[in-house]
């Protein structure tokens, strides 16, 4: 399940919640409420319309019911702000540690990462060190692209060998699945 998703059902779960206590009427449709990236990225991580789809038949207006969605969703260890957009979408910003133990999860199911390093804090090297302090395999093939017009990555080797090394912060990352992955392509083998 993506993070997306995983918020959505979250924000159900708060709805339900809410109309359990009394705050928002029993029965309510969450059919249109939605988690997704906001539409400029300098306003948080993800966004959900659940206070603008789900105000009229609350019977309240939607800033009133972002206001206790923003409430109840500060309180939570993984997001660090939540703010009012507009009439009522509700912005999130999420602690940094939900974003790594994402790689994480992407590679314990065996699927390829690509990790966009933070300069400040987080560059190729550290994503090493931290998804091998959480258990991954050092065994992955790893790749880091400093240039992306060059046709070969500026650095290849295990998840292992990535460990403690420093590159520009200019970079991306790519962990391969332990297994390859099919791609699809005709003539695959």
């Amino acid at each position: 399940m993506n993070i997306f998703k995983a918020f959505e059902t979250d924000i159900r779960t708060l709805l339900g919640d809410l109309a359990a206590e009394g705050v928002l009427p029993a029965g309510l449709d969450t059919a249109r409420v939605t988690v997704e990236p906001p539409r400029e990225a300098a306003h948080g991580d993800l966004s959900t319309n659940a206070a603008m789809v789900l105000a009229k038949p609350a019977g309240m207006p939607p800033r009133k019911l972002a206001e206790t969605l923003v409430e109840r969703l500060r309180r939570r260890a993984d997001v660090t702000a939540a703010e009012i957009a507009g009439p009522g979408f509700v912005n999130l910003r999420l602690d940094p540690a939900v974003w790594r133990e994402r790689v994480r999860d992407v590679l314990a199911a065996g699927r390829n990462a690509i990790v966009i390093p933070r300069p400040w804090d987080f560059m190729p090297g550290d994503v090493a060190a931290f998804l091998l302090g959480r258990g991954v395999s050092g065994a992955h093939r790893t790749e880091v692209w400093e240039n992306l017009t060059r046709a070969e990555a500026t650095w290849t080797g295990t998840l292992g060998e990535l460990e403690g090394r420093a590159f520009s912060d200019m970079s991306i990352l790519l962990i391969r699945a332990l297994r390859p992955m099919p791609t699809g392509l005709e003539g695959e083998v």
